[in-house]
């Protein structure tokens, strides 16, 4: 007896796995093996690398930008765990925010599937945009 399946891998005997079975159940899809595919799959071979490029720039734009704008005596830094950081660590603050932001850029590139991305090309994003809103705040505020 055939089962119908629509995981596009043919007609099989009823109850057989399917082959999207028979690789879920094995190692295949272990996180190395996903990445790896990742990384084969073309979005990941032209995207990874400029998406963490962007990632290391705009980290890199924050932690400047923040650091001119507060230097002002004017600001202080909106994000509570941010902050907490540079009460503890000072001006050293810089380094776990530019760890951050290369370990999130290599994993970029470790497993660059499309969500990943995405997600972290908005964040870049949304970091690049507070950059630009710390270094108007440093205008404002050094006149």
């Amino acid at each position: 007896m055939l089962d119908i399946n629509f995981a596009g891998d043919g007609p099989r005997e009823a109850g057989a796995p399917s082959k999207t079975e028979d690789v879920a159940s094995s190692e295949a899809l272990s996180l190395s093996a996903l990445a790896a595919v990742a990384r084969a799959e073309p979005v990941g071979r032209v995207w990874a690398l400029p998406v963490a490029l962007f990632i290391l720039f705009s980290g890199f734009a924050d932690a400047i930008s923040t650091s001119m704008a507060i230097g002002t005596g004017g600001a202080v830094e909106a994000n509570p765990l941010v902050r907490a950081v540079q009460d503890l660590a000072g001006p050293a603050w810089v380094g776990p925010k530019l760890a951050l932001h290369a370990a999130l850029a290599a994993l970029t590139v470790w497993y660059p599937n499309r969500p990943t991305l995405v997600l972290m090309a908005l964040v870049s994003l949304i970091a690049t945009a507070v950059s630009a809103h710390n270094v108007a705040l440093f205008i404002d505020l050094a006149r």
